[in-house]
């Protein structure tokens, strides 16, 4: 069966096609997901890439969604958090030939696409020790901030969504008091998201910058106004070592630490704790300093605890590809 996965992010769009009689894929593509109005018009953009008769033989479709998806008496409806977007299995399902369509969660799909991930794609960053068929969650920075849970249940695992960037900062530093306060002062709501996003990354930025404004670089605040500037951020600590750059990196990567140990204490996976998400990756070499773990171990009586979970980090940024494929090929 030839089956069509997808994985919709706030930034980028991964759609790829997939023969599983032949256990390969047959295309892939990445598209910049502002650039299209609406996924429907995205998706026949990508469909106009394929032959006539592979676009025919598709049999099975799942669409991976960075938001919550809501289960219907007929169907599924989701909505992209960041972005206009609105999905439905049903009108999905016409352009398909009435082929079965599945949405799910994006971080669902992550958590589907651990088990197809080799040793190369993780990067062990506490050993701890492992729990056969232990509870596992994943946690991620992107675009926004997403979470999921396997839960292990008589030798079999039940994947289980979680919005919980959504939930309120809680700040752990004099330092970080000073960003909520900061943050408080715009008007807005202070959710994890809010400091642990690439809009988080940004918001840490200018947080730091008004503490210092003389040590900013004017170079680095032009680019960030025609670029994004999460990109542009880790693009000056990594080449340019500016001293405003690595020091919101440094503040970010505590933060990112922390909330990974909050969640962590809030599922208890013995089983393993991943880190996913499209920035972790990009700044490996400040998530694999002591700044990250130190954060995530800090939690007074429950240090020892969080010391013995084995924390991942995921090197594939197809992992939640790889999740919508394996869930597409379920029906």
């Amino acid at each position: 069966m030839v089956v069509l996965a997808g994985d919709i992010g706030g930034t980028k769009t991964l759609l790829q096609v997939y023969d599983s009689a032949q256990g390969q894929e047959i295309n892939t593509l990445s598209f910049e997901s502002s650039r299209y109005a609406t996924f429907d018009a995205l998706l026949a953009t990508f469909l106009e890439s394929l032959s006539g008769s592979v676009r025919e033989s598709i049999g099975s479709v799942c669409i991976a969604v960075a938001g919550p998806v809501y289960d219907g008496v007929d169907g599924q409806t989701a909505r992209v958090t960041n972005l206009l977007w609105n999905l439905d299995s049903i009108a999905l399902s016409q352009i398909f030939n009435g082929a079965p369509v599945r949405l799910i969660n994006d971080f669902v799909a992550v958590c589907h696409g651990i088990g197809c991930l080799a040793e190369k794609d993780l990067f062990v960053l506490q050993q701890g020790k492992a729990v056969v068929h232990g509870h596992q969650a994943v946690i991620g920075a992107g675009t926004g901030l997403g979470m999921g849970q396997i839960v292990s249940h008589e030798n079999r695992y039940q994947i289980l969504p979680a919005e919980g960037g959504h939930a309120d900062f809680a700040p752990g530093s004099l330092l970080q008091v000073e960003l909520l306060n900061y943050l408080l002062q715009k008007g807005e709501r202070v959710s994890i998201e809010s400091v642990c996003s690439g809009r988080g990354l940004f918001n840490i930025y200018s947080f730091i910058r008004d503490l210092e404004p003389d040590k900013e670089s004017a170079d680095l605040r032009e680019k960030m106004k025609s670029n994004n500037p999460a990109a542009m951020i880790t693009c000056f600590a990594k080449k340019h070592r500016d001293i405003l750059a690595e020091k919101s990196l440094k503040l970010f990567v505590e933060v990112y630490g922390a909330v990974a140990g909050n969640y962590a204490l809030t599922t208890l996976p013995y089983g393993g704790l991943y880190i996913a998400g499209g920035i972790a990756p990009k700044i490996i070499e400040w998530m694999r300093q002591n700044i990250f773990m130190q954060a995530f171990n800090n939690k007074n009586k429950m240090t020892g605890l969080l010391e013995n979970i084995p924390v991942k980090l995921i090197l594939n940024s197809h992992v939640g590809l790889l999740g919508a494929v394996f869930v597409a090929r379920q029906y």
